[in-house]
């Protein structure tokens, strides 16, 4: 893919699989909502008393990767350091990514219908790409 073609898939709404480093066993991989802005990288948000914040703490680095599961397939991986950690405001953070995900008025529900976050918005700036077009 191009850089131009990477950054069009990316707007869609996939999940991202995130790989982070578990210590003694095989990396942890969980399925998570993500956003990605060339400028910035990409954005995930997780839970402050979850084992994915305590093994991204201490690796400091994920990798994902995200699929297009239908016919002609593409992917596209990335791997990188954890840049920013901060506190995650949903009607700012969540409702970016939620509305990626639900669209405008199901994500303004799916915030209302949550108690306030707990959680932290982890931005990793990708150092290493690898895609993929079967098309």
């Amino acid at each position: 893919m191009t850089r131009l073609q990477r950054e069009m898939f990316l707007e869609k709404p996939y999940l991202a699989v995130v790989g982070i480093e578990e210590p003694g066993l095989s990396p942890r991989v969980v399925p998570l909502w993500y956003n990605y802005k060339p400028s910035t990288g990409f954005s995930i948000i997780v839970k402050k008393k979850s084992k994915k914040l305590l093994l991204l703490r201490a690796a400091k680095r994920f990798s994902l990767c995200i699929q297009e599961q239908q016919p002609p397939y593409k992917h596209v991986s990335a791997q990188g350091p954890i840049i920013e950690m901060r506190d995650c405001v949903d009607h700012i953070d969540l409702l970016a990514v939620a509305t990626k995900y639900l669209g405008v008025e199901e994500a303004q529900k799916f915030l209302q219908d949550r108690v306030p976050s707990d959680s932290l918005i982890l931005i990793m700036d990708p150092k290493k790409w690898v895609t993929a077009d079967y098309s």
